[in-house]
């Protein structure tokens, strides 16, 4: 975990924050990014056999860092903990990239194509 260097006191400061824990989240679990969420709603999904996605996923998470900010004194993880969330969601949310690809690209180039297209899911 990374030591924060300079006082948080700002909303700025508060979303440096959420970056940094959202970049440590997925260098702690050897990961490019911390998308977790995808696999943690299928596998929700499955058990209760209900059809949520995967930014309704970040934004029950947002949704809890508010509750438990309402329910006590004031603690700063609820507030870094809830933007990461939120901008999670709003990734999630966004109309996926369309995938350009050519029956004229060597294959190489093809296979490159793609995994960077679904790199993020």
């Amino acid at each position: 975990m990374t030591i924060i260097q300079s006082p948080i006191d700002n909303a700025p400061a508060i979303l440096q924050e959420a970056h940094r824990c959202i970049s440590d989240r997925a260098h702690e679990r050897d990961q490019e990014s911390e998308r977790s969420m995808a696999r943690t709603i299928a596998s929700f999904n499955a058990m209760y056999k209900l059809n949520l996605t995967e930014e309704q996923g970040w934004m029950f998470m947002v949704f809890l860092k508010a509750a438990r900010a309402a329910g006590g004194g004031f603690k700063l993880d609820d507030y870094v903990d809830g933007s990461a969330y939120f901008a999670l969601a709003g990734e999630a949310a966004m109309p996926p990239k369309q995938l350009e690809l050519s029956l004229e690209m060597p294959p190489e180039k093809l296979n490159e194509k793609f995994n960077e297209h679904f790199r993020r899911r």
